[in-house]
């Protein structure tokens, strides 16, 4: 398994948000995750799917 992963203070960081925030979405499902412990880790592919999924831009 060579997947990468980020944190949740990273992507929080990374979104200006707060990780409470970040753990929301993923707790609620919106964010894919593996709960280790206490910790989430969240794979590069699922938050690029889940910026995917917010972007409300204009499409070509």
């Amino acid at each position: 398994m060579n997947e990468k992963f980020y944190t949740v203070e990273e992507i929080a960081e990374y979104l200006k948000l707060t990780p409470a925030t970040v753990r929301k979405f993923c707790v609620e499902g919106e964010l894919g995750h593996y709960k280790i412990g206490k910790q989430f880790r969240i794979p590069v592919s699922d938050f690029e799917k889940f910026m995917r999924s917010k972007y409300h831009g204009i499409t070509a």
